[in-house]
């Protein structure tokens, strides 16, 4: 945006080092002219400035979450029947109903869960008038031809999905099918029939239960259309967040990519996006393992898609995950633990050690950059050998790869990550969310090296944060990365000392998470810099802990146009 703009009347926020508090920022064509005092901006800004006063708001960088699954989240909930504040069953049956006169004959509705996504701890089905989730009776009302589907997605299991009748007839299940089919429960009623409830790991992703897999093969494959519409549905939920970055860096397939690029050239990206790809993405469907070909086919294509300068959509790298999390078993741990099921297990090792060494050795020779995702202390230990084979002598700082998420490692694993100079990505919605899964199934003392942000912080590793799971308010996240609390029971105890200074949440939702996408110039109020802003009703470096995940975002600024706007701009 062309001219001159003055942003004064409130506090200014630049997060860069040592800088303090400012009273004004003037922007020119898109970029940062000056930071400083008021007087002298005014008089640097000239008669044609446009002045705007923030009316004791706090401006800041925009926030750069570095772990969103913006498009696939948003993508998941559009084109749903939509129930996540569903108050009761007639309320469930009139949504369904109203949605199904949009859809193609024969088409399965498809519904969201019921609650706040992902965890749903804080609400949930059972939180409905009725207290449970509606029977097959129920669905039946609104779709009596047509299949429905609530479903339930990841990351609690067991779970609980309901399908109606016109459902259960595709999938084949009957007052004949056995009560439990591998790992999923079919409710039944006095009259040994199917109620539509089924139970267990009936997950949207990281779930490799055969008979579950088998009923989502009725529903299909989704379109590659609704990577694009959920990206922009997305985009426009991150704006209203304060959110101008993001780094999509897992689960990421070529159709993902491809969306992206398509909304960079119709010009409708508003947040800037760093983003790879994934060697081998299991989280949808654990069970679809590649062989060599496809994995060296994959890798040389995320090579040839290197885009590196553009000013808002970049792409560079390849992520790698071997494992999954705690609540399916998939969590890789050295010592056992207790399973969903009560069933003692180590996790599960999506890909073999070897294709650790594969992927590791072409990103070496090819110059592209290595993502991470690290879960349990078997997943650290692994990557360990194999970085201490393949980069002995080399300057493995330089490299500037990743390691994401980061849930369980030791205090040795931690100074290994510190000294290889490796970016780490995590969330401290994680200890929010999962803090109490983690206590139950590994013990209290795990807590300890469940994650680390703070011991690796102090190691000198540059930490950033990212939504992931969720809640997807950043000003939240701050707020657990402080508290270090549990969902539902206030400040743990034993996290005392993994608590992160206000200052250094915020560092990782800006500079931090802007080095982990290899962007300069942003993350930062500073001269030169992208005109990309957050503007807030309160400072987040000094209001109180509790408030702040109230933070209102009045609007969001990238490169000096507004994407969100309460009336400020």
């Amino acid at each position: 945006m062309g001219g001159r703009r003055l942003f004064s009347g409130g506090t200014i926020l630049p997060m860069t080092a040592g800088a303090a508090e400012a009273e004004a920022v003037l922007v020119e064509d898109g970029r940062i002219l000056a930071v400083g005092d008021a007087a002298s901006l005014g008089d640097m800004a000239g008669a044609g400035a446009t002045r705007i006063d923030l009316a004791g708001a706090t401006l800041m960088p925009g926030l750069i979450d570095a772990h969103p699954h913006l498009l696939h989240f948003s993508s998941l909930a559009i084109g749903t029947c939509q129930l996540f504040d569903a108050r009761d069953h007639a309320d469930i049956v009139n949504r369904i109903r109203n949605h199904c006169t949009i859809l193609p004959p024969g088409m399965w509705a498809l519904c969201s869960p019921i609650g706040e996504p992902h965890y749903f701890l804080r609400r949930s089905w059972r939180d409905l008038a009725e207290g449970v989730l509606p029977d097959r009776h129920v669905l039946d009302r609104a779709a009596p031809d047509r299949p429905v589907l609530i479903q339930a997605w990841a990351p609690v299991t067991p779970n609980i999905a309901v399908l109606n009748s016109a459902a259960l007839h595709e999938a084949g299940i009957t007052s004949e099918t056995p009560d439990k089919v591998c790992g999923v429960t079919i409710h039944k009623d006095a009259q040994g029939q199917p109620t539509g409830h089924l139970e267990g790991p009936v997950n949207n992703y990281y779930t490799d239960d055969p008979f579950w897999l088998s009923i989502m093969g009725h529903v299909g494959a989704p379109p590659d259309w609704l990577w694009e519409a959920g990206a922009l549905a997305g985009l426009k939920a991150y704006n209203a967040l304060g959110v101008t970055g993001g780094y999509e860096s897992h689960a990421m397939e070529p159709a993902h990519i491809e969306a992206y690029r398509k909304i960079r050239n119709d010009g409708a990206l508003t947040v800037r996006i760093a983003a790879t790809m994934d060697a081998a993405d299991l989280a949808f469907d654990p069970t679809k393992v590649p062989d060599n070909d496809a994995l060296f086919a994959r890798l040389q294509l995320a090579k040839s898609w290197e885009e590196k300068s553009d000013p808002l959509f970049r792409f560079n790298g390849i992520t790698l995950s071997r494992g999954g999390p705690c609540w399916p078993g998939y969590l890789r741990q050295h010592k056992a633990y207790p399973g969903p099921d009560g069933v003692l297990t180590n996790g599960k090792t999506f890909l073999p050690h070897e294709v650790e060494y594969l992927v590791i050795r072409y990103c070496l020779a090819h110059d592209l950059r290595f993502n991470m995702v690290l879960g349990g202390d078997r997943d650290a230990d692994d990557l360990l050998q194999t970085l201490d084979a393949l980069t002995s002598g080399m300057d493995t700082a330089a490299l500037d790869w990743v390691v994401q998420h980061v849930l369980m490692l030791t205090d040795a694993q931690c100074r290994r990550i510190a000294e290889f100079g490796f970016h780490v990505t995590t969330s401290p919605g994680f200890v929010w969310g999962k803090g109490a899964l983690y206590r139950e199934r590994l013990g209290e003392a795990a807590l300890d090296n469940f994650v680390p942000a703070r011991k690796l912080i102090d190691l000198g590793a540059s930490v950033s944060f990212g939504s992931d799971w969720g809640p997807d308010n950043p000003f939240e996240q701050m707020q657990f990365a402080e508290t270090q609390e549990f969902c539902g029971e206030g400040i743990c105890a034993h996290r005392h000392a993994h608590r992160v200074t206000r200052r250094e949440a915020l560092l990782a939702y800006t500079g931090n998470a802007a080095r982990v996408m290899q962007w300069k110039e942003i993350g930062a109020i500073a001269p030169g810099f992208h005109a990309d802003f957050a503007i807030v009703d309160r400072n987040p470096l000094a209001c109180a802990v509790e408030d702040l995940a109230g933070t209102k975002v009045l609007a969001t600024v990238l490169g000096g146009a507004a994407v969100h706007d309460t009336g400020v701009m």
